[in-house]
C-alpha cells in the first residue's frame, strides 16, 4: 500500500511493508475493528447517540492504529532524474529535394511562404525543398528544444546527425525512408519518445517500404508526423541539357553544341534554343549576353529531342556558354531551363608531323587537306621514299624537314609537336643506322606519354604488321595480333563494304559528322552515304581500355567483327588507329565536306592531351565530366619540369571555381610511385558547373597554366518522378498512428508539440521505519487517553 506526494525532483511515500491486501484490510480489518468498537460500547451502556459514536470511533480509530503498527509503516523517499521526452526529427537530404516548386495554387503558394517566413514579395518558387523545408523547421525546433529533448537526423543514402536544419541542402542520390525511420526508432528504443517528425517530398527510390518501417514504429507506441515537401500536381516543365561539348577549341575553328531537349505538359508545342555567351555567372535570362547559335526542337517525348548548334569562335579567350529555352507559362521549374558549359579557345595553331613512307593516295590527299583546308594547323610532312633533293610539304612559315633536321629525340617532339601521325612506314625507315630508328621509337613513345598525340594509318607493306614487338607497338590502341588469319591484307572479296559504327546512337567524336545520330548512322552505314572500303589490314582485337569506332559489317574472328578503326589513352597522349587508306574515297560523293571534318576531328582528339594547358607541361582533369551528388570528384594533375622531365615536388596547388562563382584552393598531393602525378578527391555537394585550374606562382589570380571543368547533377533516379507523394507519406502517418501535414500548414504541428513531456527516471529510495517512532506511540496513547477521560467524565466503568 502506497500514499504517494511529490515535491521536485524528490517524492516520498509511506508505505505498509507487513500489510495484507487491500481487500483484506477493507472487507475484515476495518469492519472488525468497528464492530469490536460497537460491542464494546453497547446501546444500553451509554446515553445518548452522538457521544456512543464519538466514543467508539475512538476506540475503533485505536484499534487500527495498532493494527497499522503492526503492518510495520515506513516511509520511502526517492530521488528522480527529470529529463525531457525524445522527439527525433527526420529531414530529407536526397538529391530531389533540391527541385523548386512554382506552386500555382494561390492559397497554397502563401500557406508555405508563411510556413517558410520568407520576406514579402519573396516566393517559394525561388527556394528549394530543402531550403522551405528548412526555415519551415528551424523556428518550430528552437521552441521544442524548450520542452522536448530533439534529435536531428538527415538521411539520404545513409542516416547521420546534424546540429541544425540548415546543414541539409539536398546532396544524397538517393531517398531511403524506411531505413530512415528504422534509425530513428532505434535511436530512442525504450526511452518513451513523443514521436518522429518526417520532412520528406515521400519519393522512396531505395530500401526497404517505408509503410513497414512505420508499422514497426506505431508497435513501439512511435507516432509519425509526416510533413510532405514539394507540389503533388503532374510538373509541366521544359529543361536543357548540353550532351556534348568540347572544352577547347581554335580561334575561329567550327564548334558543334549537341543539347536535348525534353518537355512533358507541353504535347504539340515547340521551343526555340539558343547558346549564349554569358559574361558571368549571372544566369539571369536578361543577363544571357550574345547569341552565338540558335534553332527549334519540339517538347515532349520521352527521350528529347537533340540538336546541334555550331558557332565560329572569333577571339581566344573563355567563353561561358549558355544553351537556354524561354520560361514557359505554368513551368514548375524554371532552373534546368538553361545549362552551362566552359569553352576555352586558343589562338594557338595545332603542330602536326606526318611521316609518310611513299606517296599513296591517302597520303595526298591527306597532305593537301592539312596544309591547304585547315587554317588551324602548321604542318611538316616527311615522305620517305622522296629524294634528298625533294623539298619536303610544309605549312607556310616553316622550313621543309631534311634529314639533318628531323626530330630524333622526345624533347624535340615535345619541343615541335603536338601530334605525329605515322603512315605506311617500315621501322627501319626513319633513318639508314639501326639505332637511330629505335631511338626514334623510344622517342615517340615518350612524346605521348608525356601527353602527345599518336596515331597510324595501315597500309599494305608495313603499318601496323611490322611493328609487332617495337615500343611504337605499345601505343597503338589495338593487338596487332601473330596468326596469319590475322595479318592477311588486300582487297574485301565482297567488293566496297560500308562500316559499322560501334555506338551509332552516341558516336565518338571522331565519327561525329552530323549532329543527328540516326543521320549520321545513316552517313556512314546505308548506301547513299559515304563511300564504302574496298582494302583493310585486320587486327587480332582492340586492347583492353581502348574505344572502338567502327568495324567490318561482316568479316570476323575470334574476337568479333575485325576492328577497322579505334582509339585509347597512353596514359597522359591519345593514340589513334585506322585500318584502312581509303578514306580518301569519300572525296568522290562529297568532295572535303566529310573527308576533311574526319581528320580535322583526328586530330583535334589526339592534340587535346597537349592542348589543355597554356603551358604544355602543366595538365590537370577530372576522372570523368560528370559527376552525380555525394560521388567523390578526383582531380589528376601531370607536371613536368623544364626539361619536360616529371615534376618532383611533394605536391602542387590547384583552385576550384564553385558554381555561384566563389574560389577555393585544393592540394593535390604527390602519388606515390607515378612521378609527376598530383591527385586530389572531395565530395562536391552543390549541383552545377565546376572549374579547376592550374595557376602561375599558385596565384588564384595569376596566369592560368592549365585547366579543366566538370559538371556536378542530381542522380536520374531522384529525378524520375519529382512530385510529392502525399499518398505514400499519409500511408506512413496512418500506420504509425500518427498524421501528415502538407508544409503549408506545419504551424498545426506547434499544437501537437505544445505541452512537452517529462520523463521521471528513479536515481535512489531511502526507507526509515515509522512503528518505532515516540510520535506513533504518542497518538495511540493520546487516542486511548480521550476515550478514558470521557469514559470516567460519564461515569462508566
Amino acid at each position: 500500500m502506497i500514499l504517494p506526494f511529490q515535491t521536485g525532483t524528490e517524492s516520498e511515500s509511506i508505505r505498509f511493508l507487513d500489510a495484507p491486501p487491500a481487500w483484506v484490510v477493507a472487507l475484515a480489518i476495518v469492519p472488525g475493528a468497528i464492530l469490536l468498537a460497537r460491542f464494546t460500547y453497547g446501546w444500553g451502556q451509554v446515553e445518548g447517540r452522538a457521544l456512543r459514536l464519538f466514543l467508539a470511533g475512538l476506540r475503533a480509530t485505536a484499534f487500527l492504529a495498532l493494527a497499522a503498527v503492526l503492518f510495520r509503516p515506513v516511509v520511502e523517499k526517492t530521488r528522480f532524474l527529470v529529463r525531457r521526452a525524445p522527439l527525433v526529427v527526420l529531414l530529407d537530404d536526397s538529391a530531389s529535394m533540391q527541385r523548386r516548386d512554382s506552386y500555382p495554387d494561390e492559397e497554397e503558394r502563401a500557406g508555405v511562404a508563411r510556413a517558410a517566413a520568407l520576406a514579402e514579395g519573396d516566393e517559394p518558387g525561388n527556394h528549394s525543398r530543402a531550403e522551405l523545408a528548412a526555415r519551415a523547421m528551424e523556428r518550430r525546433i528552437e521552441g521544442w528544444r524548450q520542452r522536448y529533448d530533439v534529435r536531428l537526423l538527415r538521411f539520404a543514402e545513409d542516416v547521420s546527425a546534424v546540429a541544425s536544419p540548415a546543414e541539409v541542402t539536398g546532396r544524397g542520390d538517393r531517398t531511403r525512408i524506411g531505413e530512415a525511420i528504422a534509425a530513428a526508432v532505434e535511436e530512442v528504443r525504450g526511452s518513451q519518445a513523443s514521436g518522429i517528425v518526417l520532412v520528406s517530398d515521400g519519393r522512396n527510390t531505395d530500401g526497404r517500404d517505408p509503410r513497414e518501417a512505420a508499422a514497426l514504429a506505431g508497435a513501439d507506441q512511435l507516432p509519425i508526423y509526416a510533413v510532405g515537401v514539394g507540389d503533388a500536381r503532374s510538373p509541366k516543365n521544359a529543361s536543357i541539357e548540353i550532351v556534348e561539348a568540347p572544352d577547347l577549341a581554335l580561334e575561329k575553328d567550327e564548334v558543334a553544341v549537341t543539347v536535348r531537349v525534353r518537355g512533358s505538359g507541353f504535347d504539340g508545342q515547340t521551343t526555340e534554343i539558343f547558346l549564349h555567351r554569358a559574361e558571368s555567372a549571372d544566369l539571369r535570362p536578361d543577363s544571357l549576353g550574345s547569341i552565338l547559335a540558335e534553332a527549334e526542337a519540339p517538347l515532349g517525348g520521352a527521350g528529347g529531342e537533340r540538336r546541334m548548334l555550331t558557332f565560329f569562335p572569333e577571339e581566344p579567350g573563355e567563353y561561358r556558354l549558355v544553351a537556354a529555352i524561354p520560361v514557359r507559362e505554368g513551368e514548375t521549374d524554371e532552373s534546368d531551363n538553361r545549362a552551362v558549359r566552359i569553352l576555352r579557345v586558343r589562338p594557338e595553331k595545332i603542330r602536326v608531323l606526318y611521316v609518310e613512307g611513299y606517296p599513296r593516295w591517302e597520303y595526298r590527299f591527306l597532305k593537301n587537306l592539312l596544309l591547304r583546308s585547315d587554317r588551324n594547323l602548321q604542318v611538316q610532312c616527311y615522305l620517305l621514299s622522296a629524294t634528298p633533293d625533294f623539298p619536303q610539304e610544309h605549312s607556310k612559315g616553316l622550313e621543309p624537314l631534311r634529314e639533318e633536321t628531323f626530330p630524333r629525340t622526345r624533347r624535340d617532339l615535345l619541343d615541335r609537336y603536338d601530334v605525329v601521325l605515322l603512315g605506311d612506314v617500315p621501322p627501319s625507315g626513319i633513318s639508314a643506322n639501326l639505332r637511330e630508328n629505335e631511338e626514334f621509337h623510344a622517342a615517340l613513345k615518350g612524346f605521348v606519354e608525356a601527353g602527345g598525340g599518336f596515331g597510324m594509318i595501315a597500309g599494305e607493306y608495313d603499318s601496323p604488321r611490322s611493328y609487332v614487338g617495337t615500343p611504337i607497338e605499345e601505343l597503338l590502341p589495338v593487338s596487332i595480333g601473330s596468326g596469319d588469319e590475322d595479318l592477311l591484307a588486300g582487297r574485301d572479296p565482297t567488293g566496297e563494304f560500308l562500316v559499322r559504327l560501334e555506338n551509332p546512337s552516341a558516336p565518338h567524336e571522331i565519327c561525329r559528322l552530323l549532329g543527328d545520330a540516326d543521320a549520321n548512322r545513316r552517313l556512314w552505314e546505308e548506301p547513299g552515304g559515304l563511300r564504302g572500303f574496298r582494302t583493310y589490314v585486320p587486327v587480332r582485337k582492340a586492347k583492353p581500355g581502348a574505344e572502338v569506332l567502327f568495324r567490318h559489317p561482316t568479316r570476323e574472328n575470334r574476337y568479333g567483327p575485325h576492328v577497322l578503326a579505334a582509339v585509347s589513352y597512353h596514359p597522359e597522349g591519345r593514340t589513334f588507329f585506322i585500318g584502312t587508306d581509303e578514306s580518301w574515297l569519300w572525296r568522290y560523293v562529297y568532295a572535303d565536306t566529310y573527308h576533311e571534318r574526319f581528320w580535322r576531328n583526328v586530330i583535334r582528339y589526339l592534340a587535346l592531351g597537349r592542348l589543355r594547358g597554356v603551358d604544355r607541361r602543366y595538365r590537370i582533369a577530372p576522372e570523368k565530366s560528370r559527376y552525380e551528388l555525394s560521388e567523390r570528384v578526383v582531380l589528376e594533375a601531370r607536371v613536368l619540369d623544364a626539361d619536360f622531365a616529371p615534376s618532383s615536388a611533394p605536391s602542387q596547388k590547384a583552385f576550384l571555381v564553385f558554381p555561384d562563382g566563389h574560389k577555393e584552393e585544393a592540394v593535390l598531393d604527390r602519388s606515390a610511385g607515378e612521378a609527376g602525378v598530383y591527385r586530389v578527391s572531395f565530395v562536391a555537394g552543390i549541383p552545377g558547373h565546376y572549374e579547376a585550374y592550374l595557376a602561375e606562382g599558385d596565384d588564384r589570380e595569376g596566369k592560368r597554366l592549365a585547366g579543366a571543368d566538370f559538371e556536378i547533377v542530381i542522380p536520374s533516379r531522384e529525378l524520375a518522378d519529382p512530385v510529392l507523394d502525399r499518398d505514400a507519406l499519409e500511408a506512413v502517418a496512418l500506420a504509425s498512428g500518427g498524421r501528415y501535414f502538407p508544409l503549408a500548414r506545419v504551424q498545426e504541428l506547434d499544437r501537437r508539440f505544445a505541452g512537452g513531456g517529462e520523463l521521471r527516471t528513479p536515481l535512489a529510495t531511502e526507507v526509515r521505519d515509522l512503528w518505532d517512532s515516540g510520535w506513533v506511540l504518542a497518538g495511540v496513547v493520546a487516542l486511548l487517553a480521550v476515550e478514558w477521560l470521557i469514559r470516567k467524565r460519564v461515569q462508566l466503568p
